[in-house]
C-alpha cells in the first residue's frame, strides 16, 4: 500500500478551499474523537470488537487537501451506501502538516458527523507508524493519506495491526501529478493504479471485493 509520508501524500494547496468545503461541511455539533496513546489500546479494542465483519481504516491529515478529498470520497462512496449494514469504519486523524491543529482536526471531523465511523486522534503518530510497519516492515515513516481494507478474519491482539487485505494511498508523481497506488515495490516505491480523480471508484471496487 502506498503509505510513505510526504513522498506519497497527494496534497496540493491549490485544492485546499474546495477540499475543505466538501470534507468539513457546516455541522456545528461536537463529534466524539478518541485519543490514541502509545499502547494503541482503544484502536485495537475497536478493531477486535468488529471481528467477523470487514473493517476499513483511513489515516488522514485534517488539512491536507488530498486527504480531505479522500475523506469526502469515503463519505460519499463507502458510508452512504449498503456497506453500512456490515462494515466497521474508522478514521485516524494524524497531524502531518503545521496547520494540523486540534481545532483543524475537529473541523475536519464534522464531515463525518452522524455517520457510522469511529474517529481517533493520533497526536504522536503512533498508530500511523504501526500501520506503516504492518504493511511493509521496512517502512519507518508514518502512514497518512491511506485507505486500508481488512477481511472478516483479520485479528489484532497485540503489537502492530495486521496487514490489510487491500490498501490504497495517494501520492505525488514525478511531475507533481496526484496519483493513487495500491502497494510498494522492493524499493518502497508506490505502484500506481490510478489518479486522484479515480480514488472514489477505486475505494468502492476494493470494498465490493471484500463485501461479496
Amino acid at each position: 500500500m502506498a503509505i510513505i509520508a510526504a513522498a506519497l501524500c497527494g496534497c496540493d494547496d491549490r485544492r485546499q478551499e474546495a477540499a475543505t468545503g466538501h470534507a468539513t461541511g457546516t455541522a456545528s455539533t461536537a463529534v466524539a474523537i478518541v485519543p490514541v496513546d502509545e499502547s494503541l489500546t482503544e484502536l485495537r479494542r475497536w478493531f477486535g470488537a468488529h471481528e467477523g465483519h470487514p473493517r476499513f481504516v483511513t489515516l488522514l491529515s485534517p488539512t491536507c487537501p488530498g486527504c480531505l478529498d479522500g475523506a469526502r470520497q469515503v463519505r460519499d462512496r463507502l458510508l452512504g451506501g449498503k456497506l453500512q449494514r456490515n462494515w466497521a469504519f474508522a478514521v485516524v486523524w494524524v497531524p502531518m502538516r503545521p496547520t494540523d491543529t486540534t481545532a483543524a482536526m475537529h473541523a475536519a471531523s464534522r464531515g463525518f458527523a452522524g455517520l457510522p465511523i469511529r474517529q481517533f486522534h493520533d497526536p504522536d503518530k503512533v498508530a500511523a507508524r504501526a500501520f506503516a510497519r504492518a504493511i511493509a516492515p521496512r517502512l519507518d515513516a508514518p502512514a497518512w493519506d491511506v485507505f486500508l481494507f481488512y477481511a472478516t478474519d483479520a485479528a489484532w491482539t497485540a503489537g502492530d495491526p495486521p496487514k490489510p487485505k487491500h490498501g490504497l494511498g495517494q501520492y505525488l508523481g514525478p511531475r507533481g501529478e496526484h496519483l493513487v497506488g495500491d502497494g510498494v515495490d522492493a524499493n518502497l516505491r508506490p505502484t500506481r493504479v490510478g489518479t486522484a480523480a479515480e480514488l472514489g471508484a477505486l475505494l468502492w471496487e476494493r470494498a465490493a471485493h471484500l463485501d461479496r
